[in-house]
């Protein structure tokens, strides 16, 4: 079995891909990145997304052979050859050398649906497909053969993805709303040679627009199912759970605490579950959605003519409602301190009035809290009665957020997927080079947003198997602006000063383009040793925007 360095590979001028049996693709050439590019949503992960005979070619052992497949309107023509690759048996997949023709990538982009733009290492546009007529608000005619920098002066693009693609040579991702409410999710992309010397490159953009419909409440509780348990791998989890097992068996009051999201309605059911009164009913109560003017009546009950609008006959409150139960607080931060004293008496004598009436009603309650407010907020007599937070945390559970416990990601990935494949009726696949997408994210919104994102997968992705694009472009969909999406980092980045990019790549200009002047003596020379076009640093002497003081 052959075995090569990565050099020889990349000094191939034909297309290759290395790949598992599974057709899991582990390596990509240069010659493919830059002669396949456009087809890097399609078969990003598996080349199962266009060779579906690979497995029985591989199984009939049809190596060194030329094989034919059908791809779009086109025909593909490549080999195949079992190979050693970092001490893996696996197979190499050599395309034909001029497999896509200038021709045939013109046809064939016009089949991709998604806006497609190519730009060379100037940032001149060199071809775009049909529905950049649709999708964009300008047309091919007015932008084609055009540099990128002229459509910013002629107000046809502002803070464009091309423009930072050109000076960062990174791939750049985008929500950028459009006049009318149109948002476009963009993707640039670098081309670089096997020297790896900056090409060009090439913009996608998906029209995510009607997503914003299909966005699922960001309020909601996740409660699409109540699972018997509360799905976990990470060792902090399973002690939590222990200890509620425990809790669970006596009447304490317990108070559970962590961010939002973090599934503490999941957990409260549970402790139910495990309950003495899990024959009793259950009631969750969200103490900051009730309006505070109604809170002692929905809590207590009123009787008749108690007050202008109540019923006939009277209410009875929650609390009545439900004696002999559990009541679950979700939420109990945003209580008044007014209710926080009525509270503090139902809890401590077991007692209560309506509203209206002098008679007291006695109770038999089992109270769990939860909030997602700090614990320092949490001990400040201004925010929060201390004797009522004692009361109510005989048995305080701390919730930590999922980024502290990716081990919970891939048994709750799991369930999620199994759960909308089922309900959308998909087949989604999450490959490992996804999954690490996963792991590396900050997960702000902890589960409920991990919930919404494989949702979104289900309701929204073309294909099966989930690709890069897809999990940024989703995952970024409430951060619609022109500015660079930075993953997975939330906090402000500071560099010498910095925190801006524009204000950081002035200083660079400044600092760059004025010694490289200085040096060569001359505009043409600095440009090239720069990479930039002559024109750029022309005008940014014009516009004064660099100096050479």
């Amino acid at each position: 079995m052959k075995t090569y360095n990565k050099f020889f590979y990349e000094s191939l001028i034909n297309p290759i891909l290395i790949f598992e049996e599974s057709g899991q693709i582990l390596y990509k050439n240069n010659a493919y990145k830059n002669k396949m590019i456009i087809f890097n949503s399609l078969i990003t992960t598996n080349i199962s997304f266009f060779y579906k005979d690979f497995p029985n070619h591989i199984s009939l052992k049809k190596f060194n052979e030329l094989i034919t497949i059908p791809f779009e309107n086109k025909v593909l023509k490549i080999k195949l050859f079992p190979i050693e690759f970092e001490n893996k048996n696996v197979f190499l997949m050599l395309f034909e050398k001029e497999c896509f023709n200038y021709e045939s990538i013109d046809k064939l982009i016009n089949y991709i649906d998604e806006v497609v733009v190519f730009f060379n290492e100037y940032g001149v546009i060199t071809k775009m497909n049909s529905l950049c007529d649709k999708l964009l608000p300008f047309s091919r005619e007015e932008v084609l053969g055009k540099n990128i920098e002229t459509l910013i002066e002629n107000n046809y693009v502002k803070k464009p993805v091309i423009q930072d693609v050109i000076k960062t040579k990174k791939t750049i991702r985008k929500n950028v709303l459009y006049p009318g409410g149109k948002i476009i999710s963009f993707t640039g992309v670098p081309f670089l040679d096997s020297n790896n010397n900056f090409k060009g490159g090439v913009l996608t953009g998906r029209d995510i627009t009607r997503l914003l419909n299909l966005e699922s409440d960001k309020n909601s509780e996740i409660n699409i199912t109540h699972p018997d348990d509360y799905i976990c791998d990470s060792i902090v989890m399973k002690n939590i759970k222990k200890m509620i097992q425990r809790a669970a068996v006596t009447d304490s009051s317990i108070f559970l605490s962590g961010e939002s999201g973090t599934g503490k309605e999941i957990l409260a059911r549970l402790i139910y579950k495990f309950s003495c009164r899990r024959n009793q009913p259950f009631v969750a109560i969200n103490c900051g959605a009730i309006p505070s003017d109604l809170l002692e009546a929905e809590f207590f009950g009123y009787e008749e003519g108690a007050f202008t609008g109540a019923k006939k006959g009277g209410k009875k409150g929650i609390f009545e409602e439900y004696n002999n139960g559990t009541i679950f607080l979700d939420e109990i931060g945003e209580l008044p301190m007014s209710m926080q004293t009525k509270l503090l008496r139902v809890i401590q004598e077991g007692k209560f009035s309506k509203i209206g009436c002098n008679k007291t009603i006695n109770v038999n309650l089992r109270f769990i809290s939860a909030t997602n407010i700090s614990l320092e907020d949490l001990h400040c007599n201004n925010k929060f009665r201390q004797d009522l937070y004692y009361r109510l945390s005989v048995i305080p559970i701390h919730i930590p957020p999922l980024r502290e416990r990716k081990d919970d990601l891939n048994p709750l990935i799991k369930y999620f997927l199994n759960y909308f494949n089922q309900k959308y009726n998909r087949n989604l696949i999450i490959s490992n080079e996804i999954f690490k997408l996963f792991f590396e994210y900050n997960w702000p919104g902890n589960i409920r947003e991990l919930k919404n994102l494989i949702e979104r997968f289900a309701v929204l992705s073309q294909n099966d198997l989930i690709s890069e694009d897809d999990f940024y472009s989703l995952i970024n969909l409430d951060s619609i602006s022109t500015t660079e999406v930075i993953l997975p980092e939330e906090k402000s980045i500071i560099i010498k000063g910095y925190s801006n990019l524009n204000e950081a790549y002035q200083k660079v200009d400044q600092i760059m383009i004025s010694k490289a002047i200085k040096k060569f003596n001359s505009i043409q020379k600095a440009s090239y040793e720069l990479g930039i076009n002559p024109s750029t640093i022309h005008r940014k002497l014009k516009n004064k925007t660099i100096s050479l003081d």
